[in-house]
């Protein structure tokens, strides 16, 4: 069963904050992933549309969402519809949206994909490398903090994938997240990362809201 109310009767806002992170994650699967297998040569030639194309995901996940929840709510109080298995179905999505995306993270830092600097950075005085540049080689120095990271997030992702254990998942995740959206503003990283991180922490406190009565009680709230 989700976690939801009990009776699995919801607001139309909850509806539609579930629906529209839910429609982000395919979304971002369907177009984002493919994207970054592309060679660097396409987004060199395309690399400033890449702005619109997120502009137009989190538009096309709004309206849809608007669009959908409003027809679910009106259904739901209608034909008293306890809406169980739409709610089971997008958390499921976004659940495991998660666990995928944020996992491969980890698994590049730990394959060392990521955090790694090229030679030509190395020769360039300081002063003249951007923040994004300066952010890879810091965190690149140390390859037992990038695998520590990794396995934070390896580790929070496995635990997403199952209702149990969610809780444990997202709170494990989340500060790593919020340090990465810091880190995107104030570092200046490219605007793909810094939409991914924005979108992967509201999905992560969504899902700890769902918990909340449980949060509560357990630090006697």
């Amino acid at each position: 069963m989700p976690q939801t109310l009990p009776d699995n009767h919801t607001s139309w806002f909850f509806k539609f904050c579930e629906s529209a992170l839910a429609a982000t994650a395919l979304l971002n699967l369907l177009l984002l992933v493919p994207l970054s297998l592309m060679p660097i040569s396409f987004f060199e030639k395309y690399g400033q549309f890449f702005t619109y194309v997120l502009i137009g995901i989190i538009g096309v996940a709004l309206l849809g969402s608007l669009l959908y929840s409003w027809i679910w709510h009106r259904r739901e109080q209608t034909n008293n519809n306890h809406s169980a298995l739409q709610h089971s179905w997008l958390q499921g999505i976004i659940r495991y949206w998660l666990a995928l995306s944020i996992s491969s993270y980890g698994f590049a830092k730990i394959l060392k994909t990521q955090f790694q600097t090229p030679d030509f950075l190395l020769d360039m005085p300081l002063s003249s490398v951007d923040g994004a540049s300066l952010t890879w080689y810091y965190f690149g120095y140390s390859y037992p903090l990038a695998v520590i990271i990794g396995l934070f997030q390896i580790g929070g992702s496995i635990l997403l994938l199952y209702r149990r254990t969610t809780l444990l998942g997202a709170m494990i995740l989340l500060p790593v997240l919020v340090n990465i959206v810091l880190i995107n503003i104030f570092y200046k990283i490219a605007i793909g990362a810094f939409f991914n991180s924005i979108i992967y922490s509201l999905s992560l406190v969504f899902l700890l809201l769902l918990h909340w009565k449980r949060i509560k009680l357990t630090f006697g709230m």
